[in-house]
């Protein structure tokens, strides 16, 4: 049996991403495999995830008491969430040993996130896979580019993206990318988030808010917060806003920590505003009434959104945040998901 290593970004603060690890590991070891993340730490992902240590005493004090404590929180759940199922590898790799992972896996796949946009990564080639040797397989499990690399990226990524086997891509510029550098289709997949039965995310969600009567903003700019106001004033609803920042005024402000309480918060809320990816896919899978952003990467939420035929559901689409007709878009859905199993597939046979 193959054992396979993900490379993907797992050791974060940020919801989405450890939900995508999760799933993608998840599926995998549904089909039977061996399966596990690989606890690779890239300097850049921990700066841009968990913040810097710039500054003096003071000033650390101060971002710890005003954003550190639950930010800290946060990370060490989303790692529990992680590593209660035992999916994180039990060596931490970095830079300086991750050729030793070729002794450990017979395997690799570079799993999904932004882990190709190296205006994040700060120019890793780890997540090209370039350490992996000639003799283990190489695969790409709905990868992310983002913002296109800079011209002078393109010899060595060409380079490493032809020595995969497989390559499947979240995004419909990220296909078009991967053709045009090696010659190689790269078919569309969806988000590994996708594969799971929606069910199973729900039997996850915490029934803490339940009982609440709310509309959810998370990641939202000025123009959802106003639809989300107007729209709680003729409900008769709350507004929650998921902030870590400086409170909001007029809102409730919350601080979710756990992949457990971000479902749920999703769940059972009336209706979504956001201009979060992730939120978007668990707003569909929650079968929720929701209003989009799409703030940033643009193209994987709007890959979904033509796969679906949801174009309306962003802001300046359309004033009218009606109930998306589910009949329409679950089987949707369901192909897209069935389709991307198929391709997960292939990368055990």
């Amino acid at each position: 049996m193959k054992k396979i290593g993900i490379l993907t970004f797992h050791d974060t603060a940020n919801f989405g991403s450890a939900l995508q690890a999760y799933a993608l590991c998840k599926a995998l070891r549904n089909f039977g495999a061996d399966a596990e993340l690989i606890d690779y730490q890239c300097d850049a992902i921990t700066k841009r995830e968990l913040g810097s240590n710039a500054g003096n005493v003071l000033k650390k004090a101060l971002r710890y008491i005003a954003f550190g404590y639950h930010l800290q929180k946060k990370h060490s759940e989303l790692l529990r969430f992680l590593r209660e199922p035992n999916m994180i590898s039990d060596k931490r790799y970095d830079m300086g040993n991750i050729t030793e992972a070729n002794d450990a896996y017979t395997c690799f796949v570079a799993g999904s996130d932004i882990i190709w946009g190296v205006d994040i990564t700060q120019n890793d080639m780890t997540y090209f896979l370039d350490f992996v040797n000639d003799a283990r397989e190489r695969y790409a499990f709905a990868s992310s580019i983002g913002d296109r690399w800079p011209e002078e990226m393109n010899a060595p990524i060409g380079s490493a993206l032809k020595k995969f086997k497989k390559i499947f891509v979240r995004e419909n510029n990220a296909a078009d990318i991967v053709k045009e550098m090696t010659g190689k289709d790269a078919e569309l997949v969806c988000d590994p988030t996708m594969l799971l039965e929606p069910a199973e995310w729900g039997s996850l969600a915490s029934e803490k808010y339940q009982k609440s009567d709310y509309v959810l903003v998370y990641f939202g700019n000025d123009v959802l917060l106003e639809k989300a106001r107007k729209y709680a004033s003729e409900k008769k609803k709350q507004v929650w806003v998921i902030n870590y920042g400086i409170p909001l005024k007029g809102v409730k402000n919350i601080r979710p920590t756990s992949v457990e309480e971000f479902l749920g918060l999703i769940l059972y809320a009336d209706c979504i505003f956001t201009g979060s990816y992730h939120g978007m896919l668990f707003s569909l899978y929650f079968h929720k009434n929701f209003l989009l952003n799409n703030r940033a990467h643009s193209s994987r939420m709007q890959t979904v959104l033509d796969v679906l035929g949801l174009q309306d559901r962003l802001v300046g689409h359309t004033d009218n945040a009606a109930m998306p007709d589910y009949s329409k878009i679950a089987p949707k859905l369901e192909a897209f998901r069935i389709r991307s199993l198929e391709r997960l597939k292939e990368v055990l046979e």
